[in-house]
């Protein structure tokens, strides 16, 4: 077992496995892969049947919603979800997200339905973020995909070699199941190289793989008003 430090930076690895995409055509071996490194993920899924795929390593699983697409049905979408969701026994605390859902009304309704953190994709210039939102909830956006978008330096495939040194903070990389699939062995090669590399640093405490569920409660933990202590002392 590894004894990673508490202090070292969290890195949390979400994998999206969209509903189309058959479990044996790729996420069945990516799970293997992930329980051989002993890596815990967030999996990103639309529907609760797919979860019966990951149970053969509950400790390594976080269930998040995914919601391929924003619209004007979002509200509705997101609500319909969570519900299938709690049916099937699942709490969930994760949603991601393909685009940017709509700001105002959401992050009540997000909070109120128990969910406290978002992922959403990249923005635009590449750079991911972890950022507050109202209703003590967390939006971050990707610091590396996998497969890699482009062709980047200082990259292991599709992440930044300094994520995985440990020089940085909080940060998320997201899989694409579907894309690893349809890029083939290119991509699952690259996948396996930054698995291998998350795994090493891993052990050598340079890092700390988390769930995003793991990394929102510790973010909260952090902003919350530390008690004020006496300046008097007791006489």
């Amino acid at each position: 077992m590894s004894s990673t430090p508490r202090n070292a930076p969290p890195v949390c690895l979400v994998i999206r496995w969209s509903n189309h995409v058959a479990a044996d055509a790729g996420p069945a071996r990516l799970l293997r892969r992930l329980i051989e490194a002993r890596l815990p993920a967030t999996w990103a899924i639309e529907q609760p049947a797919q979860s019966a795929h990951l149970a053969t390593a509950p400790q390594l699983v976080e269930h998040a919603l995914l919601l391929p697409r924003v619209d004007v049905n979002f509200s509705d979408a997101l609500a319909d979800g969570l519900h299938r969701f709690s049916a099937a026994g699942h709490d969930v605390a994760t949603l991601a997200v393909a685009g940017q859902p709509p700001r105002g009304q959401s992050e009540r309704q997000l909070a109120q339905l128990g969910v406290r953190a978002i992922v959403t994709e990249s923005n635009a210039s590449g750079s991911g973020s972890i950022r507050p939102l109202p209703f003590g909830l967390w939006q971050a956006s990707a610091h590396g995909t996998l497969p890699s978008r482009r062709r980047w330096l200082r990259r292991v495939g599709g992440v930044p070699q300094e994520l995985v040194a440990g020089a940085v903070g909080p940060a998320i990389i997201t899989a694409d199941a579907a894309e690893l699939i349809r890029q083939g062995a290119r991509a699952w090669s690259e996948l396996e190289l930054a698995i291998d590399q998350l795994e090493t640093a891993n052990e050598r405490g340079a890092i700390r793989i988390a769930t995003v569920a793991d990394l929102a409660a510790e973010l909260t933990r952090q902003a919350a008003p530390k008690p004020q202590r006496s300046i008097l002392r007791a006489a």
